[in-house]
């Protein structure tokens, strides 16, 4: 189960520390015993670097409006599920095209870039990183911006960039409407 940490009260021993984040998500494998309230109050302390006086917490539904997916979740899941890297075989000319648009942006407005992924466009093979799925699906939601104003797409068609962000989201068990 992920769940999102809130109100985290940072004991910054009276510094004025303005990047600390205000949620954190994290995932807790209860099946393995997991105590949330144990794992969430280590791994504040392990990923910000700071002690704290508490939090609030909640469990995250993994339902979100199209494009409002956080990143950090995207990252969460990719790394469960695919460690070594999620896999693609691309078969689809168009969905070719929209993975290398992503992939050609170069740095984008986040500054972050493809480094780790690997991609063939002989065989179509691809080895997202689990670090760069988020830019991946991101870029296939600018994609899908810049596919529906083009004027020669057919209206109504099925495929499109968006229905393959949705589609890998699904199989991560993340869920867009």
């Amino acid at each position: 189960m992920i769940y999102k940490a809130f109100d985290i009260q940072y004991d910054t021993d009276g510094e004025d520390i303005e990047d600390l984040p205000q949620e954190l998500y994290f995932h807790v494998d209860e099946d393995d015993g997991e105590d949330a309230e144990e794992v969430i109050c280590d791994g504040i302390s392990d990923r910000t670097g700071w002690c704290h006086f508490g939090f609030n917490f909640e469990p995250v539904s993994l339902t979100f409006s199209y494009g409002s997916t956080p990143d950090e979740i995207i990252r969460m899941a990719t790394n469960i599920q695919c460690p070594d890297g999620y896999p693609m075989t691309i078969r689809s000319q168009d969905q070719w095209s929209w993975i290398a648009a992503a992939v050609n942006m170069g740095i984008d407005a986040h500054l972050e870039a493809f480094t780790q992924s690997t991609f063939d466009h002989t065989t179509g093979q691809c080895l997202i990183h689990p670090n760069e799925m988020h830019i991946l699906l991101r870029r296939l939601e600018q994609v899908d911006a810049d596919y529906e104003d083009d004027e020669d797409v057919i209206e109504g068609r099925a495929d499109h960039p968006g229905s393959l962000r949705q589609d890998i989201l699904t199989t991560l068990d993340i869920e867009e409407i």
